[in-house]
């Protein structure tokens, strides 16, 4: 993550590509410790509740992420790309482009037929747009992988207080629990030896 947020403007797309795959061999490697650890600190008649507590818990932890950095990307993106611009810039831009400004999916979509049809100084206005646009991208991008790696650091410092437990080599069955209840009572006299008769 902190490769991530050392991107800027002129970034290649080689070294995009190098720091998703440090990102992917970090997360390939974690992930299958993490379903060992869990696994190997529960009984095994408790195993897939483990697991699916698990998956539950990554689930639910990945959709609050994404919520709370999609929405703090998209606050920042906008209030970058608003001080970027002079008051008279802003207007202008949103007189020409509408809410379409603060969607930069739909603005990139949309910058190719306006400069089709734009007059020349309207096209270089367009294309400072653009400038301040990817910029703001980029600003947002940078502060949202940060807030990333800082949780990151946060859950490496977690699993470093984890408890150690050795690994188990063998999966032996647990006892079953004594049986509850008025069967209890009946189980419990079927199993009394009965003494011999003598003849």
């Amino acid at each position: 993550m902190y490769l991530l947020s050392r991107l800027n403007v002129t970034a290649t797309e080689a070294e995009v590509g190098r720091d998703m795959v440090v990102v992917g061999l970090g997360l390939g490697v974690s992930n299958p410790v993490f379903n060992v650890i869990s696994l190997n600190a529960v009984p095994r008649r408790l195993v897939s509740s483990a697991t699916s507590a698990l998956q539950f818990i990554r689930q639910i932890g990945a959709t609050l992420g994404l919520a709370v950095l999609g929405a703090t990307f998209a606050q920042n993106y906008k209030s970058n790309l608003i001080s970027a611009m002079t008051p008279a810039q802003q207007a202008r831009a949103q007189s020409m482009f509408g809410d379409t400004l603060f969607n930069p999916q739909k603005l990139f979509d949309l910058v190719p037929q306006r400069l089709t049809t734009a007059l020349p100084q309207d096209k270089l206005f367009i294309l400072g747009v653009l400038k301040d646009v990817k910029l703001g991208l980029t600003q947002a991008m940078v502060h949202g992988f940060l807030i990333a790696a800082v949780l990151g650091v946060v859950a490496m410092v977690c699993t470093a207080l984890i408890e150690e437990i050795p690994l188990r080599r063998a999966t032996p069955e647990d006892p079953a629990p004594p049986p509850q209840g008025p069967d209890a009572t009946a189980s419990q006299g079927s199993t009394k030896k009965v003494p011999a008769r003598r003849p």
